[in-house]
C-alpha cells in the first residue's frame, strides 16, 4: 500500500514551499487505516536540530475497533 502526503511550509501566512512524500507500508493486512484528521499542522522553531519531532499521530484500522469492545 502507498500513501502520499503533502508536507507544505509557510513564513507567517505566506506559504513558501511543498513536497510531496511517498509512504510505502510493507506490513498490509486487509484493513485500510484511517487517520482522525484530515490536516495536521505543527511548528518549527528557526534553529529547530536536524531529527526534530514535528507532529506524532496515529491511526485506525478497523482490526482496531474490533478490539476495544
Amino acid at each position: 500500500m502507498q500513501a502520499e502526503l503533502t508536507v507544505a511550509s509557510a513564513k507567517g501566512v505566506f506559504p513558501s514551499s511543498q513536497v510531496v512524500v511517498t509512504v510505502t507500508v510493507l506490513d498490509v493486512n486487509e484493513d485500510r487505516p484511517t487517520f482522525s484528521q484530515t490536516l495536521y499542522t505543527g511548528t518549527v522553531c528557526r534553529s529547530a536540530a536536524p531529527g526534530t519531532v514535528v507532529s506524532t499521530n496515529s491511526l485506525i484500522t478497523v482490526h482496531d475497533h474490533d478490539q476495544v469492545r
